[in-house]
Parts: C-alpha cells; structure tokens; sequence
C-alpha cells in the first residue's frame, strides 16, 4: 500500500486541444491544483492562510510529458514530499493513466513560504515545518525516480 497522496481525475472534453489530446495547460492545471489539495491536507491551504497571512508562492517547476491523454481517460496522481526547508517545500507528482497504468507526466515543484502583507519569503512556523518533515519521512519510504529534478534540490533551504 503506498504512502503517497493520491488525487483522481477524468480527462474533461474542455482540457482537450486540436490534436485531439489533453492540451499540455492542463498537466499543468491538474498538477497545481493537486498541490493546492497537498497542502490543505496538511493543514496550510486557505484556513491556514486566513488565520496567519502566510501562504505559499510556486517559484519553480518542471513539466515532463510522457504520453498522450484522450478525453475520458481517468487518471491518478501521486503526490510527495522531497525536501523541506525553513522557507521552501519541494514536491513530485506522477500523473498515471489508469486505464494502462502507464506514466503519462511529472512534475517538480518549489514553493517558498510568504508573508502575503509584504510579499516576502519568511520561515514557517515550526509547527507547519515538523507536519511536513514527518510526511517527508513518510513519503521517503517509497522511491523516487533517477535525477530528473536533482537540479532543484539544494543544501540551502
């Protein structure tokens, strides 16, 4: 049994393009809004927002797309944490198609801790640190994929 979120969707005839594929916007719809679910699952989504003005701003993120995906397809995408720093998060999503189980696109992402009143990256509370440290233990168990976002890892956090 995985340890990994785990999002489910259907391929929507309006996130299909002239090719008669899922237009590359929304792989990258699909997996923003899994981030968004991320971290409402843990506590830091609009609640946490509203109670601390903090929030957190993508700054980087890298789309692979692997297979086509056609209009009804169902779809799962997994999602993990890979590192945490005082001021970032990092995570990686795999978005399968069900029907295959075939890997159809990753996605890395950094996102940085803000203060939403001066717009400026700040620490985050330790309490939003330690629930992300122990889902990055959890989420470790299960293996990730070669290097393809080595270069967003960093030792500074």
């Amino acid at each position: 049994m995985s340890n990994l979120l785990e999002f489910r969707f259907f391929v929507e005839p309006s996130w299909m393009d002239n090719y008669g594929h899922m237009t590359a916007t929304r792989y990258v719809t699909v997996f923003d809004d899994c981030s968004i679910k991320l971290l409402k699952f843990y506590g830091l989504g609009k609640d946490y927002q509203q109670k601390s003005n903090c929030g957190f701003f993508t700054v980087d993120l890298r789309t692979q797309f692997l297979r086509e995906l056609k209009e009804g397809e169902p779809l799962v995408v997994t999602a993990r944490i890979v590192e945490v720093g005082h001021k970032k998060v990092i995570t990686y999503y795999e978005m399968i198609r069900q029907s295959d189980n075939t890997l159809a696109a990753t996605h890395a992402q950094i996102t940085v801790h803000v203060d939403l009143q001066t717009r400026r990256s700040i620490p985050m509370p330790e309490t939003a640190r330690v629930t992300l440290e122990e889902a990055l233990q959890e989420h470790s168990e299960s293996p990730l994929p070669g290097d393809i976002f080595s270069s967003m890892l960093s030792e500074k956090s």
